[in-house]
């Protein structure tokens, strides 16, 4: 660190200069007599030590002719780690019983590398942590997986995280999720609400009926959809129709041609939060 001290009065001015006590602390100038006005002199101040951890302080006193003694404060911090983290982690809405997954990043800004130690407060079986013990490097940002599986419904839930650095134990890091159960539903337009049978009613021979339904997606993610029609009379007891299995490919095509009932999209994705109408 480079000091200097300037003579701002019209005399001319000698300067003292009483360098720092401790070994750890060194002052190095060149005195050249008195100071004319206007001009100044340059201190050297360096710091050394092979310690680790700990603060340190002197002091250098600058005597200038005539006036108070300047006394310049001197404080160095040894090397040391600096490891950043945030304090929560957001998961989002999640399915019940099944796991979400979020990078949980840290950061070392200091000198020195750091032992991390992570733990679920509790030993909480819901939360996972893929490395929980690492050392990280001066520099370094290194990830880390954290996964969440809960249970219920609507509900808001918390956990958290233990976090040891260098064998202190630093700041947890919140863990928060809202758990909702998310599944499709067909929906009928004409007040029926949701059912999980559509009833034409009695048709005469060639007629044909609507049905508009809307199918519903009440959850975070997009899901897909795929509308097929069977035969309740030709399937087994296990509920396979056992004569599609048999039929030749030609035979399958006239059949779609020639089928009783259709719908329209018969495949697609319903996107989070939101509807597709469906024409029977």
């Amino acid at each position: 660190m480079t000091v200097l001290v300037k003579n701002v009065t019209k005399k001319m001015k000698r300067v003292k200069v009483k360098p720092p006590t401790t070994n750890k602390f060194f002052c190095d100038y060149k005195s050249s007599g008195p100071l004319a006005p206007g001009l100044s002199m340059e201190l050297i101040i360096s710091f050394k030590t092979n310690e680790e951890g700990g603060t340190y302080s002197d002091e250098v006193l600058i005597i200038p002719e005539g006036e108070k003694p300047i006394r310049l404060p001197l404080i160095a911090f040894s090397k040391a780690w600096h490891v950043v983290y945030p304090p929560f982690l957001n998961f989002g809405f999640l399915q019940p019983s099944i796991p979400g997954k979020r990078a949980l990043y840290f950061s070392n800004e200091g000198d020195n590398p750091a032992t991390v130690s992570l733990s679920p407060t509790a030993n909480d079986a819901s939360v996972l942590i893929d490395e929980p013990t690492f050392e990280i490097q001066p520099g370094e940002k290194k990830a880390v997986t954290v996964s969440l599986t809960a249970q219920g419904t609507g509900e808001f839930v918390t956990k958290s995280i233990s976090v040891t650095i260098g064998g202190e134990q630093r700041e947890p890091i919140s863990l928060n999720a809202v758990i909702v159960r998310q599944v499709l539903s067909v929906v009928f337009e004409n007040g029926a609400g949701q059912a999980s049978e559509i009833n034409f009613g009695s048709l005469f021979f060639g007629e044909s009926r609507e049905c508009n339904a809307v199918l519903v997606n009440n959850g975070p993610k997009a899901l897909p959809f795929n509308i097929t029609f069977t035969n309740e009379s030709m399937k087994d007891r296990d509920g396979d129709d056992y004569e599609d299995k048999f039929k030749p490919p030609m035979k399958l095509g006239i059949e779609m041609i020639e089928r009783e009932m259709s719908a329209a999209p018969l495949s697609g994705t319903v996107e989070a939060y939101s509807e597709v109408t469906l024409l029977n």
